[in-house]
């Protein structure tokens, strides 16, 4: 079994169905690992807060993100007649 830091080797021989229970598991935090990084996230969401409510930032729905991503990468794999990424093959832009 490959054994590489991100799993990718493994992943890119995957149907696309199961890649996402050949991606590796999360690894193993300390206590206090733990806590620092709950921290700094609560910092993080209060700031996105903090600048969605003062309008300095447009939210865009998640479905929107997604699809100008993959639309964007059916251009680019156009252009260079390569494919960028093994996990976006059979998937549709709608």
């Amino acid at each position: 079994m490959n054994t590489d830091k991100h799993g990718l080797e493994r992943a890119s021989r995957t149907p696309a169905r199961g890649k996402a229970l050949s991606l590796p598991r999360e690894p193993k935090l300390s206590k206090s690992e733990k806590v620092k990084i709950e921290k700094a996230w609560k910092v993080e969401i209060r700031r996105r807060i903090a600048e969605i409510k003062a309008g300095k930032i447009k939210c865009v729905p998640a479905e929107e993100v997604m699809r100008n991503a993959y639309r964007e990468l059916d251009r680019i794999e156009r252009q260079t007649g390569e494919t960028l990424s093994r996990a976006t093959q059979g998937l549709q832009v709608t």
